[in-house]
């Protein structure tokens, strides 16, 4: 899924510079010579940090995140199973030529998704 960088609102979690940010504030600016471009304020979602960047119009964002939460507690192996079932179908069904090109980056939450999505060699895998 691409998605161009004036389209890039506040909430959206993105991939950036090897990390995980959540887009604090937007602003785009059109300017009197060249051309139009969107400035975000990105949040870093591992360590708080803080950064603004400037997204041209043309650019795109190709790489998508997957959050899996899993439980490591006893008593949730169908409830594993299934989370971790429905994040390949959709990686499978929706993304996979992201996938192949290892476009895809992973947050896992619990052991059990982390030690199934790190055997796949074209994922991305944050352990959270």
């Amino acid at each position: 899924m691409k998605i161009n960088g004036n389209e890039i609102r506040p909430g959206n979690i993105i991939s950036h510079q090897n990390g995980l940010w959540v887009a604090v504030k937007t602003n785009a600016v059109k300017p009197g010579k060249g051309g139009a471009f969107n400035q975000v304020e990105l949040k870093n979602l591992i360590d708080g940090r803080k950064l603004n960047e400037r997204f041209r119009a043309s650019e795109t964002v190709e790489k998508i995140l997957v959050i899996v939460i899993t439980y490591d507690k006893g008593l949730c192996g169908g409830f594993n199973s299934n989370v971790i079932k429905n994040a390949k179908k959709l990686i499978e069904n929706s993304y996979s030529d992201l996938h192949k090109n290892g476009k895809i980056t992973i947050a896992t939450v619990g052991k059990k998704g982390n030690d199934v999505f790190k055997k796949d060699e074209n994922l991305n895998i944050i352990d959270t």
